[in-house]
């Protein structure tokens, strides 16, 4: 229930409102939700698009209409997007919430429902990088809105249908959905820009965590500090995603993803799992890939992919000259 001037946004489905003494009151379905969120306000905006079976909506606070519009561009071409390489969103609808989230957070998922935080939606806020524009090229890699906004569409897969426990196995969601955004900002904007997108939120978080040693990946949340958690689950885990797709090729490695979307939708995922079906889909032996990458603390700036303009301007000495944001969870 809530007073009649709010707009009520949440997980699911709405089947029904209406008015009682006290305000409206709402019903909501959400089949197969992970969690089920609720977010409420007397002042959102509005604004939808169609992708297939789904309707994207996006809302937004006064004076965030330009962050919005962009927020919905960004769901629903990385919805399209996903939908054709991961498998198809299982729900007909997928809202984008602008949410004070406060703590340095970027953005949060929910089933159906993603929050991105307010203070993204200024386009100038959104890619601290703009004072390299004309200097980088593909520096709209570097756009936290658009990056967080695909980051949480991407958890619709990896966390909504592909299910896993988030303290002990942080990676198998996070890593894969970091990943999935850098593969959205080379789709959508290019490789230029996909380039700039994993030196900033990728390579260059990791690359000073294995300046003082790698770390293994998979283990609990609490195992590591703040810097290396970033680091490592969504550095390293999502270089490693890049590695594997080269060692695979394009047509083996997203069966493997489809394949592992597939066999554990709406099922938990585990790190035994997801070898499992990456050995039945590359037709060999990845146990020594997994333990490289997974297991140990063995990686190299060697066994790296190559680093983008970021990367090199940091080489030639401005070291520490670049903002880089927090990851969104």
């Amino acid at each position: 229930m809530a007073p009649p001037e709010y707009v009520v946004v949440a997980s699911g489905v709405e089947v029904d409102e209406s008015s009682v003494e006290s305000g409206q009151a709402y019903t909501f379905v959400a089949g197969l939700a992970r969690n089920f969120v609720l977010v409420a306000g007397n002042q959102f905006a509005w604004e939808s698009r169609q992708v297939g079976d789904t309707l994207v909506r996006s809302y937004y606070r006064p004076g965030s209409a330009i962050g919005g519009r962009a927020a919905l561009e960004a769901a629903a071409a990385s919805l399209a997007l996903f939908n054709e390489r991961f498998g198809p969103y299982p729900f007909t609808e997928l809202d984008v919430v602008e949410v004070a989230l406060g703590g340095g957070a970027a953005g949060m998922e929910a089933t159906g429902l993603i929050m991105i935080g307010s203070d993204y939606y200024d386009p100038e806020a959104a890619n601290p990088l703009t004072a390299l524009r004309g200097l980088v090229p593909g520096i709209a890699g570097a756009d936290v809105l658009q990056f967080t906004t695909a980051h949480e569409v991407a958890h619709q897969w990896w966390f909504g249908v592909v299910g896993s426990d988030p303290y002990r196995e942080p990676w198998l969601d996070e890593s894969l959905t970091n990943w999935s955004s850098a593969f959205y900002v080379d789709e959508i904007m290019g490789a230029e820009a996909g380039a700039v997108a994993r030196d900033m939120f990728m390579r260059l978080p990791y690359l000073e965590v294995l300046a003082r040693g790698d770390q293994p990946l998979n283990r609990p949340v609490d195992e590591y500090g703040p810097l290396q958690y970033s680091a490592i689950v969504y550095g390293k885990g999502a270089l490693m995603y890049d590695v594997l797709r080269q060692e695979l090729g394009d047509e083996t490695f997203f069966a493997f993803l489809q394949r592992y979307y597939a066999d554990h939708r709406f099922g938990r995922a585990t790190g035994d799992s997801w070898l499992r079906t990456l050995n039945e889909v590359a037709g060999r032996d990845m146990t020594p890939f997994y333990e490289q990458w997974v297991t140990e603390a063995t990686v190299t700036e060697d066994d790296l992919p190559p680093g983008g303009p970021l990367s090199e301007i940091l080489e030639a000495g401005l070291d520490g000259a670049l903002p880089l944001p927090e990851p969104a969870p």
